[in-house]
C-alpha cells in the first residue's frame, strides 16, 4: 500500500510503498519517497507502481515494475520511457499494465508491456471521446478475466456515461511509437456499450459546444487547446476573448460537454452565454 507522512499538500509527493504481512502485522518500507498506485501482477510476483520525477510537478512521473522477495524490490526499473505522459495505475492484467493519461486534449485509457515498454491505447483513437477525469485516478473497473472494463465516458456532444467496453481480442501493435501523443493502437477494436443515458436531461439545454483549436509555436511545435463559441456564434463579428489559465502546470483542458472544471470551477458557459469567446 502507499501512505504519506500527513495528509497535508506538503507532503503529496513524499509517498511510499509499505507490505504488511498480516500474520505479524509488520510493515516495511518498500521504497523511498515519491512512489505510489501500488499494482500487483497477476501472479503476485512483481509489483508496478509510480515513481516521481524531479523536480516533483514539474517533470512526468514514471511507471516502474520490480519483483518481491522475502519483503524487498528487486530488478527494479522504469518501463515508460517512450512514453511522454503522466500514467496513472489502473490494473494489471494478462495484456499488460493498464494505465490513465492525457493525450493531447483528452484523457485516454492504455495498457503497457511490462516487458518491452511498449504501449497502445484501449480507447478509441479518434480523440473525440475519453475516459472522465475521476477514472484515471483509480475508478476504473476491470472483471476478474480481463475481458472487459467499465468507466464513465464522456466527449463533446455528451456528458459522462457508464460505459463497458471489450478488451478481450485486443492485441498490441510492434509499431514503435512516432511521438508522445501517437501511440500504436489496439488491432481488433471492440465497441462501446453504453449502460446509462444521463445525458438526456440536458438534451434541451441551450449550451454552447467546444472546439478544438491548433497553432504552431515559436519552436514548430503544435500547441492544442479548447475555445468555447457563444451559440449564435458569427466568425464576421468580434467578441471578448476569455482565458482560464488553469494546469496544475501539466494539465489540460478538456473539451467535454460540461467538464467538471466548467462544473466546479470557472462559469464557461455562463461567460458564452453573455457573448464572449473562452
Amino acid at each position: 500500500f502507499a501512505g504519506w507522512p500527513s495528509p497535508d499538500m506538503e507532503h503529496y509527493t513524499e509517498g511510499r510503498l509499505y507490505l504488511l504481512d498480516c500474520p505479524t502485522l509488520t510493515v516495511t518500507a518498500l521504497t523511498e519517497s515519491g512512489a505510489g498506485m501500488p499494482r500487483w501482477s497477476p501472479d503476485g510476483t512483481a509489483l508496478a507502481f509510480t515513481q516521481q520525477g524531479e523536480p516533483a510537478f514539474y517533470k512526468n512521473s514514471g511507471i516502474c515494475v520490480a519483483n518481491v522477495k522475502d519483503g524487498a524490490l528487486t530488478n527494479r526499473r522504469i518501463i515508460s520511457q517512450q512514453f511522454d505522459e503522466n500514467g496513472w495505475l489502473q490494473a494489471w492484467g494478462p495484456a499488460g499494465i493498464y494505465f490513465g493519461a492525457m493525450q493531447r486534449t483528452s484523457y485516454q485509457l492504455l495498457c503497457i508491456d511490462p516487458e518491452s515498454g511498449q504501449f497502445w491505447r484501449v480507447t478509441p483513437p479518434d480523440a473525440q471521446s475519453w475516459p472522465s477525469a475521476g477514472d484515471l485516478f483509480g475508478g476504473i473497473s476491470f472483471t476478474p478475466n480481463f475481458s472487459h472494463a467499465a468507466l464513465t465516458y464522456a466527449d463533446h456532444t455528451r456528458c459522462a456515461e457508464i460505459i463497458v467496453i471489450a478488451l478481450k481480442n485486443q492485441s498490441v501493435s510492434h509499431q514503435p511509437p512516432t511521438t508522445s501523443h501517437q501511440p500504436p493502437t489496439t488491432s481488433n477494436q471492440q465497441p462501446l456499450t453504453y449502460i446509462t443515458n444521463f445525458d438526456a436531461q440536458t438534451a434541451a439545454w441551450p449550451l454552447a459546444q467546444h472546439e478544438v483549436i491548433q497553432w504552431s509555436s515559436r519552436d514548430g511545435a503544435t500547441i492544442e487547446g479548447v475555445l468555447t463559441k457563444p451559440i449564435d456564434f458569427d466568425p464576421a463579428r468580434a467578441y471578448p476573448l476569455l482565458v482560464v489559465i488553469h494546469g496544475g502546470p501539466t494539465a489540460v483542458s478538456i473539451p467535454s460537454k460540461l467538464s467538471y472544471y466548467e462544473r466546479r470551477y470557472y462559469p464557461i458557459q455562463q461567460w458564452a452565454a453573455k457573448g464572449a469567446l473562452i
